[in-house]
């Protein structure tokens, strides 16, 4: 199943997708729907874009929201750009931008990184046994060599 969406672009945006439609053979539609839903996982990419104007703030962030996913996490990893790039660019509204930048992180990211599924197994297996059972107990105090 398919959607038909209406988007109102500037007409630089309309002649930038036109000509990358061009350039890769595609229908305007058809790559725009292409750049859609690669956006919804990842930034999107157009010619130009992010070539040698992202500076470290951005790799900042970027760095920071490595390891996580989810649509929640897309839409903050996002905005969190949007303010890197603002801040970058300096001039009227960085500071204000950056300000932001740092408490929308603080909001949406904890304070440590994510836990692989196998750090998490061996935190699990690494824990002592605990057990009421006397016949367990022993069983066990036996494999440790436990007199």
């Amino acid at each position: 199943m398919s959607y038909t969406i209406t988007v109102r672009v500037p007409d630089e945006v309309r002649d930038r997708l036109d000509e990358e439609a061009a350039r890769v053979g595609l229908p305007p539609a058809t790559l725009a729907a292409q750049l859609l839903a690669d956006g919804l996982d990842d930034p999107p990419s157009l010619p130009g874009d992010g070539e040698g104007g992202d500076g470290p703030l951005v790799a900042s962030v970027m760095a920071a929201f490595a390891g996580y996913a989810g649509p929640q996490i897309a839409v903050s990893r996002e905005l969190c750009l949007t303010l890197a790039r603002q801040a970058e660019r300096g001039g009227v509204g960085a500071a204000a931008a950056a300000a932001r930048l740092e408490r929308v992180m603080g909001e949406v990211l904890p304070r440590e990184k994510p836990v692989s599924d196998m750090e998490q197994l061996m935190g699990v297996l690494s824990q002592p046994v605990h057990t009421h059972c006397v016949r367990c107990r022993a069983a066990f105090d036996e494999a440790e060599g436990v007199a």
